[in-house]
């Protein structure tokens, strides 16, 4: 039987939108070369300078938005979740000033258009911590995000589901706690929400 959620949340950057080629292109030009898995939020520090991962997040979270792409099946299997779910939030955390690029993002990739989704329906948060508190506040149900971190707090009052694309916790690269979901895929999603 497949549980029932009311209110579900997603989070943006890492889980909607993928930034592994600007992350790629801005460490070589440093002189630091990355493959697609260590970009991942989780590992990436361990391949990168502290200075030179604040200056890649400061251009991917800001003009290089842009340069993203979302995932497979992430927008069609949104517009399938919107149908489904009429509480469909996405919880993101970015500095102040760069929630226009998210929100610039998706109306140029005709985000709202494709899949119906609401913009007021977008939260933006100042970092981890807030982000959390506030998917906390929100009670949502159950909730996608690529840090295992928050996933693993999600889950202790929800269901965290984890992002991993790269399939690193299924490699043992990464360890997640027992219970949470882990997704590869936006095909994986929509065959648990759907």
């Amino acid at each position: 039987m497949q549980v029932k959620y009311k209110k579900i949340g997603l989070d943006f950057d890492g889980t909607m939108i993928d930034h592994s080629e600007t992350i790629i292109d801005l460490a070589k030009a440093e002189g630091v070369l990355l493959e697609k898995a260590q970009t991942n939020s989780n590992v990436w520090s361990n391949f990168i300078p502290k200075k030179l991962k604040e200056s890649i997040q400061e251009e991917i979270y800001s003009i290089r938005t842009f340069d993203a792409v979302f995932f497979d099946d992430a927008v069609d299997t949104i517009k399938e979740l919107i149908n489904k779910y009429r509480d469909l939030y996405i919880v993101c955390a970015r500095r102040d000033g760069h929630e226009k690029y998210a929100l610039e993002y998706l109306t140029k990739e005709r985000f709202f258009e494709k899949t119906g989704f609401k913009e007021n329906n977008i939260i933006f948060t100042a970092d981890t911590g807030s982000k959390i508190q506030k998917i906390l506040d929100m009670r949502l149900d159950w909730y996608l995000d690529d840090k295992i971190q928050v996933a693993e707090k999600v889950n202790e009052f929800s269901t965290g589901a984890f992002f991993d694309n790269y399939n690193l916790a299924r490699e043992q690269k990464i360890i997640v706690n027992s219970g949470i979901p882990i997704l590869s895929s936006w095909k994986e999603v929509g065959a648990t929400l759907l």
